[in-house]
């Protein structure tokens, strides 16, 4: 009896070179296209760092989303967005109905895609949250958010499968408190951290690398606290930051002590 293929679509920002992207892409090479066929949908139009790569394993689809100009569009924009993509979705799986299971890793859209996947009566439905706070600053600690947040938490209770949170905080924030939510840290490829691959310095320090991008997010003030304990008692080590600021305005690596 031939074993049945297993079909999955990722569903994430873009692919630009970050860490959820590199979270679809590691699985989407270690895994034999045999046993799993693995598409992607963006809400982007702009191509990303990993677009070429994934094209080889599978399809790349598109329901480009644009920020809007004014700040009132832009608070708008977190509810037509949802009836945007939740009508699109509809339209994208009564064109491609064969998926066993979508892994949606968007906070402020899994629950529209989670809606017309239990619609499209695809069986496993995960909702992934990567986040313990809205990237973009304007929609931080705003009311409106978090009742948003609320109400798609009350609905990805009710139709996803599977919900999972990269940390206590992220589950927290995306699902609020509850039974049946999973931890699930993110995949790292340790075959590119192996020492025979980076020779050794061997000259008896300690040498920190935080690498990420410089946000209020990736908290590299702890790193900073840590690092000051640290050298304490061990005056000889180094703390190295490689990133990039999200954007022009961001104002948060001056803002380290």
């Amino acid at each position: 009896m031939e074993k049945k293929k297993v079909r999955v679509l990722q569903v994430i920002a873009d692919f630009k070179k970050g860490g959820i992207q590199a979270d679809v892409m590691y699985p989407t090479r270690i895994l034999s296209e045999e046993d799993v066929y693995t598409d992607v949908m963006l809400f982007s139009d702009v191509v990303g760092f990993y677009e070429e790569e994934f094209s080889q394993k599978g399809n790349i689809f598109r329901i480009p989303l644009h920020r809007k100009k004014t700040k009132v569009g832009r608070a708008l924009s977190i509810l037509t967005n949802y009836v945007y993509v939740c009508r699109e979705m509809d339209r994208f799986f009564k064109e491609h109905a064969s998926y066993d299971a979508i892994h949606a890793r968007h906070l402020l859209l899994n629950a529209p895609c989670i809606v017309a996947a239990k619609k499209a009566r695809i069986p496993v439905r995960i909702a992934h949250c990567h986040v313990n706070k809205p990237i973009r600053k304007e929609y931080r600690d705003r009311l409106y958010v978090r009742i948003y947040l609320w109400l798609c938490a009350q609905v990805l209770k009710r139709c996803a499968t599977h919900r999972f949170g990269v940390t206590e905080f992220a589950v927290e924030y995306m699902f609020g408190k509850g039974n049946g939510i999973v931890v699930k840290n993110p995949t790292v490829d340790l075959a590119k951290f192996d020492p025979v691959k980076y020779p050794a310095v061997d000259d008896g320090k300690i040498h920190l690398i935080l690498v990420g991008s410089y946000s209020s997010r990736k908290n590299q003030q702890f790193a900073l606290e840590v690092f000051h304990e640290l050298v304490k008692h061990r005056s000889d080590s180094t703390l190295t930051f490689i990133g990039y600021p999200r954007n022009a305005t961001d104002d948060y690596l001056p803002n380290l002590k």
